[in-house]
C-alpha cells in the first residue's frame, strides 16, 4: 500500500483527487453499513476534515509523523476540496482551483462509491451519513489513505446540468496543450462567463443568502448591481494557469473587456443585486455566443 500515499499526495499538486493507483477494494474490516442511495449522495460535498493514515515521508520510513500528517490535512481543508456528485454519474472534483471530471457509481451493495477517471478507479467505503445541526455529513474511508468527512453545502438543482460545477460548465478550467485560436479563446471565455452566470442563477433558485466565488475567481468583477473587469495586476494566477500561457490569458481578458463595453444594461433595478448582475451576465453571454456564431459561419 505504500505506493498509494505518494501518488495521492503528488496529485494534490498535479491532478485533483485521483487518490490511488489501481482499483482498491475495502478490506474485510471495512464497514458494511450504511446502505446509501444515489439520491442521498447526489449533492455538492465539501471536505470538512481529513485524517491520513500515513504521510509521504513517513511511508518511506515506515513510521508516522503526526505533525506532518496534520499539516497535510490542514492544506486540504484550507484549499477547499469539493466532490460534486450528479445524478447521471458525472462528478466534478476541485481542490482549490484545480479541476478534474470523472464518473461515479455506488458499488458493493450500496456500501461504497467507485470513482473512475480514465480507467483509474478509486473506492470510497461509506462509513456514515449523519445530520449535524440540519446539515448532512458524509464520512468515507480510503483504505491505506485515511478517513474523510464531507459536509453537504448545496442541494441538487432540479436541472442539475445548470449547476455551476457540472463538468460541462467547467471546461474553461482544462488547460490546452497548444496555443488557441481566437475562436477557441472566445469559446473558453464563453464557458467561464456561463459558469459565473450559473453561480448567480443557482443562488436564486436555492434562495441562498451566501454566494461563494471561492473556487471561481477570475476576471469578472462582481459589484452590487453591476459587472466589471478585474485589474490586470489583480487577476488570480490560478485563472491565468487555465490558458496555454499568460499572453493567451490576456487576449481572453481583452475580448471580455470588448464584450463588456459593447453592452449596456437598461433594465430597471429588481431590488436584488443578484438578479440584476445575473441579467447583465446573460446579456454578456449572449453577445459572446452571437459573435462566435458569426465567426463560425
Amino acid at each position: 500500500m505504500q505506493k498509494v500515499i505518494p501518488y495521492f499526495l503528488s496529485l494534490f499538486f498535479i491532478i485533483p483527487f485521483c487518490l490511488s493507483c489501481g482499483n482498491e477494494r475495502p478490506s474485510e474490516n471495512s464497514a458494511k453499513e450504511p446502505i446509501i442511495s444515489q439520491d442521498q449522495l447526489a449533492q455538492i460535498w465539501k471536505l470538512a476534515n481529513i485524517d491520513l493514515v500515513v504521510n509521504l515521508e513517513a511511508s518511506a520510513k515506515n513510521e508516522t509523523d503526526v505533525l506532518l500528517n496534520d499539516a497535510v490535512n490542514n492544506v486540504f481543508v484550507e484549499e477547499g476540496l469539493m466532490l460534486c456528485f450528479f445524478p447521471n454519474g458525472a462528478v466534478s472534483e476541485l481542490i482549490g482551483y484545480k479541476f478534474s471530471q470523472s464518473r461515479w457509481r455506488i458499488i458493493l451493495n450500496k456500501t461504497a462509491i467507485e470513482i473512475n477517471k480514465n480507467g483509474i478507479k478509486d473506492t470510497l467505503t461509506l462509513l456514515n451519513l449523519s445530520d449535524e445541526k440540519g446539515k448532512p455529513y458524509l464520512s468515507v474511508i480510503y483504505e491505506g489513505v485515511g478517513n474523510m468527512k464531507f459536509q453537504a453545502i448545496q442541494t441538487m438543482l432540479e436541472n442539475y446540468k445548470d449547476d455551476p460545477f457540472y463538468p460541462d460548465n467547467n471546461q474553461w478550467r482544462i488547460k490546452p496543450t497548444v496555443e488557441e485560436t481566437d475562436v477557441e479563446l472566445k469559446t473558453r471565455l464563453k464557458n467561464y462567463v456561463r459558469h459565473v452566470t450559473l453561480i448567480l442563477k443557482a443562488a436564486m433558485e436555492r434562495d441562498s443568502d451566501i454566494i461563494s466565488f471561492e473556487h471561481s475567481q477570475g476576471i469578472i468583477k462582481i459589484y452590487n448591481g453591476g459587472i466589471g473587469i478585474v485589474k490586470r495586476k489583480r487577476i488570480p494566477e490560478e485563472w491565468i494557469a487555465n490558458f496555454f500561457n499568460e499572453e493567451q490569458a490576456m487576449i481572453a481578458r481583452k475580448f471580455y473587456r470588448e464584450y463588456l463595453l459593447a453592452g449596456e444594461y437598461k433594465g430597471a433595478s429588481s431590488g436584488s443585486w443578484v438578479e440584476d448582475d445575473y441579467k447583465i451576465l446573460l446579456g454578456l453571454y449572449k453577445r459572446i455566443d452571437e459573435d462566435l456564431k458569426t465567426m463560425n459561419k
